[in-house]
């Protein structure tokens, strides 16, 4: 069942309703948009966070988060095999959510 709220003529959706996929192994210099651009297809998107710094496996990595995902494994089995200007993505369901995750990215920084 999905949480959506209508106010006015736009709809709001709770945090239960979004959906974070982990996503790396994206070339240097790809930018927001184009990140953006190839997940638009396979559902609403509510944001996407690109870490100015790589991961402790030293790969560039990004969060992309989905409005009103009904079947979660359904788009993560969607999403497996996307290439990006050349390099196959890695993408899996987000281990933890926003707030959790940008203390993560935090502790990550701290120790790059």
């Amino acid at each position: 069942m999905r949480s959506v709220d209508e106010i006015g003529n736009r709809q709001v959706y709770s945090p239960a309703t979004i959906t974070t996929m982990f996503i790396s192994n994206f070339p240097d210099g790809t930018r927001k948009e184009i990140i953006k651009r190839i997940f638009s297809k396979y559902g609403d998107i509510s944001d996407v966070y690109m870490a100015t710094k790589k991961g402790l496996n030293r790969r560039n990595f990004a969060f992309v988060r989905f409005r009103g995902v009904e079947d979660v494994a359904r788009l993560e089995a969607f999403l497996q095999g996307l290439k990006c200007t050349g390099s196959m993505l890695e993408v899996n369901m987000a281990k933890f959510e926003r707030n959790e995750a940008i203390k993560i990215i935090r502790v990550i920084r701290d120790i790059c």
